[in-house]
């Protein structure tokens, strides 16, 4: 999760905060050029979108490793069509075999949230967590960031209309979407190692992971933030394939599409290079942020 707070970097004994608002193209041509320092944390710079939102610029070592993404795709991470496969009728639980078990009576669900709430108190002193019981598994209530949304949610086990306290578990490459992308010619024991991997999960908000579905936007493009139709925006048009709203979380969210296939020999479909490739090319610093608002 790239951090929302700004960096202080002592220097000569003096701690040092630098903000670098970007504005312009030529400004981002020359952001890094004839850059080989590493420490380029020194520097918290950000890009203006001109929407209201700044976009944070990857450091040096996140450039290369979302370079090294963009690479693996079409090399590693093969490109092609859909096999076609559904789940003839069942639940992506039912092909996948549902969650696991993680002992002390909770289950992958509940320890994905556990570990979010306690991610969350470790950068918040203030959040308490309350458990079903001493074995400090099952969380019945305490506070989570969704990076997708940029948003802290209170979960509350059991409230809100779909009982899942406003919480749920996101296959960032979705199952059923993977299952069209090769496992469907997986074991069961390999179907079920895919849904319970925490490489492949991420807890967000539920209204978020509902309306993200599979991710395949429609012929329109995407509605990224659920304000009008999809392709109102320039910033639906420029996506085929769904990203968060969060528009500092793009660059991760690209960077686990293609690892997430390179662990588990899945390809991905010729919409989603495009999309992702986009993406990772502006994080990996070659061309300028704009790109992720359609301009």
């Amino acid at each position: 999760m790239l951090n929302k707070k700004l960096k202080m970097i002592g220097m000569s004994g003096i701690v040092m905060l630098s903000l670098v608002l970007v504005t312009g193209c030529a400004e981002f041509d020359s952001m890094y050029e004839g850059s080989t320092d590493n420490s380029v944390d020194a520097l918290v710079t950000t890009f203006d979108l001109g929407d209201g939102r700044l976009f944070n610029m990857p450091n040096k070592e996140e450039r290369n490793k979302y370079t090294e993404a963009l690479v693996k795709i079409g090399t590693e991470v093969e490109v092609k069509e859909s096999n076609g496969a559904t789940f003839g009728g069942k639940t992506s639980a039912q092909i996948f075999k549902g969650w696991k078990s993680a002992g002390n009576g909770c289950d992958t669900r509940d320890k994905m949230i556990n570990e979010a709430v306690l991610e969350y108190r470790a950068n918040n002193s203030a959040s308490i967590i309350k458990y079903e019981d001493k074995s400090n598994c099952k969380v019945l209530e305490g506070t989570l960031y969704d990076p997708y949304t940029d948003t802290d949610i209170d979960f509350v086990y059991g409230t809100t209309e779909n009982r899942d306290g406003g919480v749920q578990i996101d296959h960032v490459v979705a199952a059923n979407l993977a299952y069209q992308e090769g496992a469907s010619e997986w074991t069961e024991d390999e179907l079920k190692a895919y849904y319970n991997d925490p490489f492949v999960l991420i807890a967000v908000q539920d209204s978020i992971n509902s309306s993200k579905g599979n991710g395949i936007c429609s012929k329109n493009g995407c509605n990224i933030d659920k304000k009008g139709k999809a392709g109102d925006s320039d910033e639906d048009k420029a996506y085929k394939f769904w990203v968060p709203p969060n528009i500092n979380y793009r660059c991760e969210y690209a960077y686990r599409q293609v690892t997430i296939r390179e662990k588990y020999g899945l390809w991905m479909l010729p919409d989603e290079r495009d999309t992702y490739s986009m993406v990772l090319s502006v994080c990996a610093g070659d061309e300028s942020p704009l790109r992720l608002i359609g301009k």
